[in-house]
């Protein structure tokens, strides 16, 4: 398999599996920066932060900033 089909198709599982408005942009990029090195393990892990409720999410304040 090509290496540029190969990345469509692990971005397609990706996008497929996080569900819509849960995580901010950044949550997201935060995540798969941490697995940069490799996409199949954040696929693998994607059930993790998905499983977790929204509310034991960190907040961010104006204090933690």
């Amino acid at each position: 398999m090509e290496e540029a089909e190969k990345v469509e198709r692990l971005a397609k599982g990706f996008a497929a599996r996080v569900p819509e408005l849960k995580f901010s942009p950044a949550e997201i990029s935060s995540f798969l920066l941490k697995r940069r090195n490799s996409p199949g393990e954040a696929i693998d892990n994607l059930e993790k932060p998905i499983s977790r409720p929204i509310d034991a999410r960190p907040k961010i304040t104006q204090d933690s900033k």
